[in-house]
């Protein structure tokens, strides 16, 4: 019977061998399948009069094609890869919207049309062409700015929902490995085959790489525990579950269901590559945007603030930016002073009267002060500073010169006039020097002075006709009338490139041409919009130049120390262009992993692939191996028929 147990034993191995060979080829397009090899060994021997017989070929069972580390290498590249995808999209989609590479409606396009309008208004101030041009430029460059900012806050939404809805997938993929886990252990635990079990879990874990970095530890019974940012998600058949989250700064984050803490460090997949975008990449570029937003508004707002429009100075004005709380907590304002120039019109005495500010103020105490100054009354209306001028006064809050020095101890007229064209607030002290009468002594002079340093001497002697104007420098001129002067006496002319150091006007929206706090939410203000001649050109005392405007125009050209010390359209295109190169980057790493996961795919159909060549070969080896083992059997039974014969 052992020469029988030998030939079934071959018929079971061949017919073994030859189901897993067709198994193989049912699955050779399978994906996640490994291939199987039969695994065979000798069977017992027996002795038979001295004689070692072998008792046939045992069948110890089908065995995965599988290499742990390999396989731990894909996981790893396609996560990789899945993350990067995730973040080339987004940010190709991005640098399309922006649309710098085509020839018009970009937001550079914008800035560069709102100061051609400056230029073109600024040859005819009052002509309401030009200002319905540079209202719709502004409008135009907002419009920009809005549809970018928008974009990208609504970019930020969508990646909180695809967050939302890969955290989802990542909890039922984990439930789907505990569950597995736990048929394999049992299948294992009674000798079963677990070969396709496995499969379905490493497609399971295929799935989940694309959607999250995992690490993958082996244990015992074939089971295998998960970790996802550190967290054990799959420990045997115990799961975890994940919810997506903030930190207490805005960030998006993986939460524990249930416990509070956010985790942001999550790198690979899709959901990696989604929260590096919506915490770094987009927020980045969002940021970058803002400030440029802001820098336009604060640095357009200051000169704005400080100038007039057509229709000159004011007898009332709101804020149109809201201001709660002390001053403080608005970074734009600071320690400083802003000036009004308060007119009586019916004597036409113009005089520049200053209003400290402390952050510790409230608007309130800002108001108040205000108030303190004759002819002006200060209040706030939600939250908005208010000015209202008494009758027969209105104000403003030019740099324009007084007509008359800011201190004298002459006995005579002397008259200030111009356009300072300076960077900074100076104050002139102008000392005679000689005694007689004006215009009749050879050496009587004027030595003009600037915190104690001598910058000119000008003659008022012979040679010199009363009333005539001296200019002492940057177009800020004087002109002494007749009469006698002593040596040492002296007057003090006080000349302002801004009137406001504390940034408190611009902050509060006093006459601003633009309001909001970024890209998204940038506006014309509505009292520029619905009157025109708001929008402020002059900050001469005449308010019929354009000295507003040009220094508005020379902001196109000015480096922003909030912008790296570049320009508006420098700055912007700078930041289009390190999008690119952050593309280029990208695309660069995406094709190296791409090259990666080629290279360890190619690898891994090496060894777990299903060469069906090499199948149909084996089947042709176990196909003969059963004919034999069948012409074994027959002869087994041929020679015992014939023993029974002679029996």
């Amino acid at each position: 019977m052992s020469d029988l147990g030998i030939g079934l034993s071959g018929l079971k191995a061949a017919q073994s061998a030859i189901d897993i060979i067709g198994n193989n080829i049912a699955n050779a397009a399978t994906e996640g399948y490994h291939k199987q090899v039969i695994q065979l060994s000798p069977s017992y021997t027996s002795q038979t009069g001295g004689v070692l017989v072998g008792g046939g070929v045992s069948v110890d069972g089908a065995v995965r094609m599988i290499d742990t580390m390999l396989e731990r290498e894909i996981l790893k590249q396609n996560s990789l890869q899945s993350s990067l995808n995730r973040e080339l999209t987004t940010l190709r989609t991005v640098e399309n919207m922006l649309g710098e590479f085509q020839s018009q409606g970009t937001l550079s396009v914008a800035i560069d049309n709102f100061f051609n309008s400056l230029e073109d208004l600024s040859l005819s101030p009052a002509d309401s062409i030009w200002q319905n041009q540079l209202l719709g430029a502004a409008q135009s460059l907002v419009d920009q700015f809005n549809f970018v900012g928008d974009y990208l806050y609504d970019l930020q939404s969508q990646m909180q929902q695809q967050a939302e809805i890969a955290v989802e997938e990542i909890n039922q993929l984990t439930a789907l490995i505990a569950e597995m886990n736990d048929q394999i252990a049992q299948v294992e635990m009674t000798g079963g085959d677990v070969s396709s079990l496995k499969d379905q879990r490493d497609k399971y874990l295929t799935d989940l790489s694309e959607l999250v970095g995992v690490d993958v530890t082996n244990k015992a019974n074939g089971v295998i525990d998960l970790i996802i940012s550190n967290v054990p998600v799959v420990s045997g058949s115990t799961l975890v579950t994940f919810v997506i989250g903030h930190t207490d700064e805005g960030e998006l984050g993986l939460v524990i269901e249930g416990g509070t803490a956010c985790r942001t460090n999550v790198t690979g997949g899709t959901l990696g590559g989604l929260l590096s975008l919506s915490n770094n990449l987009i927020e980045e570029i969002q940021e970058q945007l803002d400030t440029l937003a802001v820098s336009f508004i604060d640095r357009v707002n200051e000169i704005h603030t400080q100038s007039v429009g057509a229709s000159g100075a004011f007898t009332s004005l709101t804020g149109v930016t809201p201001i709660s709380g002390m001053l403080s907590e608005n970074d734009a304002i600071s320690d400083g002073t802003f000036y009004i120039r308060v007119t009586n019109t019916t004597t036409g005495q113009t005089t520049r009267q200053a209003v400290d500010v402390l952050t510790t103020d409230t608007l309130a105490d800002i108001a108040t002060k205000i108030s303190a100054i004759g002819g002006l009354t200060g209040s706030v209306e939600n939250s908005k500073l208010s000015i209202n001028a008494d009758v027969d006064y209105e104000f403003d809050f030019t740099p324009a010169l007084l007509p008359e020095p800011s201190a004298s101890d002459l006995s005579i007229d002397v008259a200030v006039s111009g356009i300072y064209s300076g960077a900074s607030n100076k104050v002139y002290t102008c000392t005679v020097v000689g005694d007689g009468d004006i215009s009749n002594l050879d050496d009587l002079s004027l030595e003009i002075s600037v915190d104690g340093q001598l910058i000119k001497t000008v003659n008022i002697g012979t040679g010199y006709a009363a009333g005539d104007l001296i200019e002492i420098e940057e177009e800020v001129f004087i002109s002494v009338g007749a009469g006698s002067v002593i040596d040492g006496q002296s007057f003090t002319v006080e000349v302002f490139a801004s009137t406001d150091d504390s940034g408190l006007l611009s902050a509060s929206g006093m006459n601003t041409l633009f309001q909001g706090s970024g890209a998204a939410d940038i506006a014309v203000c509505s009292d520029v919009s619905n009157d025109l001649t708001r929008i402020a050109v002059s900050q001469g005392p005449e308010m019929t130049d354009n000295a507003g405007l040009k220094k508005m125009i020379a902001l196109r050209d000015t480096p922003i120390g909030n912008l790296n010390d570049l320009t508006f359209d420098v700055y912007y295109q700078q930041f289009v262009s390190d999008l690119g190169q952050m593309i280029s980057i990208k695309e660069m790493q995406h094709e190296n992993i791409s090259s990666i996961t080629q290279n360890l795919a190619n690898q891994q159909a090496e060894i777990s692939g299903v060469d069906i060549n090499e199948q149909a070969t084996q089947m042709i080896v176990y196909e003969q191996m059963f004919q034999g083992m069948a012409k074994y059997i027959e002869t087994i039974q041929n020679v015992l028929s014939t023993l029974m014969e002679l029996i």
